[in-house]
Formats: structure tokens, C-alpha cells, sequence
């Protein structure tokens, strides 16, 4: 996850630099921040359980870099790595993707932790849960006004959402499989699918 982490932080920052507004830019700005804080925070949480030894930083990169259940997620991150445009990066990354992900293992994936006696994995992802229901708020905002202007941004955004919204739920896919299970995915899929849905959009995976 912290590899995902430092694709946001390349991916808000690309956005911060190529936005017309100032506001947008500081937005996306603050958010690579974050994401670079959150991929840390993580390998804080590795290297805590590790004894500070670096061995669960070096395991991760070689799950990252060869096992099978993260490659669909290693190769989603790369590709929205070179999306030109500023606006359709943003929907991909700060909408779908993490309106995918963060429901999942940090909220669907937390409860089974508990479920497995593994409390304290909820404290150590309490900051994570936290601030993602604080970037709703300026998310939210965002795809609300671009919406909102005009049909035809709303044309263009659900083209997008068909394209990228299927690639975000099946990169998720191997990784719930072997874990909470498909439907945790799905739930988190008709979530995201129920926010869409209050700017005029519609999620490919979700019957209306």
C-alpha cells in the first residue's frame, strides 16, 4: 500500500503543477502531502513490527514488484501515472480510486482484522480512516461543480468513470479475494456507486 501511496503523491503533485486555479493547486498540493505522510506512516507501521530491522520494507517491494494478487494494482498505478489530463487524473486517483480502496481495507478490511483478533490494527489505521472522510469534503465539492456546469462535463466524466471506475474494482479484486472476500468489494463498490449518483453519474458495476 505504500507503493500506491507514493503513485498518489506523484499523481496530486503532477496535478497541483498543471491545474488552472489556485485553489485546485492547493488542494492537490496538500493532498500529495498527505499521501507522501500516509505511505510513511506505513512503513512506520512495517518497520514497528519488524523491530525496525528494514526486513517487511524489502518483502513488501518484492509483493509489489512480483506477487501475482498485486500486479492488477501495480499496473493501474503506472498507467494513471502518465494520464495528461489534470481533471480525469484527479477523478481517477482522489474518486475512484480511493473511493474503492479506502472503503475496502481501511473500513471493510479493518472490521475483518477485528474479526480475526487483530484489534490493534484498527488503532494503527486510525488516522487513515480519519482522513479520507476528510477528503470527501473537498472531493465532494470538486466533482460537484464540474458536474453541476454543464452536460456536457457530465458526458465526459462518465466516459471516464466507464473506463477507469472497472479497472480500479478489478485491481482491488485478488486482493479481497484473499482476504474479506469479493462481496467487502462490492459493498464498497455500491458505496462509491451511491455517491456518484448525487452529481448525475453512475457507476459501470452498479445497476442504476
Amino acid at each position: 500500500l505504500r507503493h500506491v501511496e507514493l503513485g498518489a503523491n506523484m499523481n496530486n503533485s503532477k496535478i497541483a503543477g498543471d491545474a488552472v486555479a489556485t485553489t485546485v493547486s492547493q488542494m492537490h498540493i496538500y493532498t500529495a502531502m498527505d499521501r507522501l505522510g500516509i505511505g510513511q506512516y506505513l512503513s512506520r507501521i512495517a518497520l514497528m513490527i519488524d523491530g525496525s530491522t528494514g526486513k517487511a520494507l524489502d518483502e513488501s517491494k518484492g509483493y509489489w514488484m512480483d506477487d501475482e494478487l498485486w500486479q492488477p494494482m501495480r499496473k493501474l498505478v503506472e498507467d494513471t501515472l502518465v494520464v495528461d489530463d489534470w481533471f480525469e487524473l484527479t477523478l481517477v486517483q482522489n474518486i475512484l480510486l480511493d473511493g474503492l480502496m479506502y472503503t475496502l481495507i481501511y473500513d471493510k478490511m479493518d472490521a475483518w482484522f477485528e474479526s480475526q483478533g487483530a484489534e490493534d490494527v484498527s488503532m494503527l489505521t486510525e488516522f487513515m480512516r480519519d482522513w479520507y472522510k476528510e477528503s470527501l469534503r473537498w472531493t465532494n465539492a470538486m466533482i460537484k461543480a464540474v458536474s453541476g456546469e454543464s452536460e456536457a462535463n457530465r458526458e465526459l466524466l462518465q466516459q471516464w468513470i466507464d473506463n477507469w471506475e472497472p479497472q480500479a474494482y478489478n485491481a482491488l479484486k485478488p486482493l479481497a479475494e484473499a482476504s474479506v472476500g469479493i462481496d467487502a468489494l462490492d459493498e464498497a463498490r455500491a458505496e462509491l456507486s451511491t455517491r456518484l449518483k448525487k452529481f448525475g453519474l453512475q457507476s459501470r458495476g452498479v445497476s442504476a
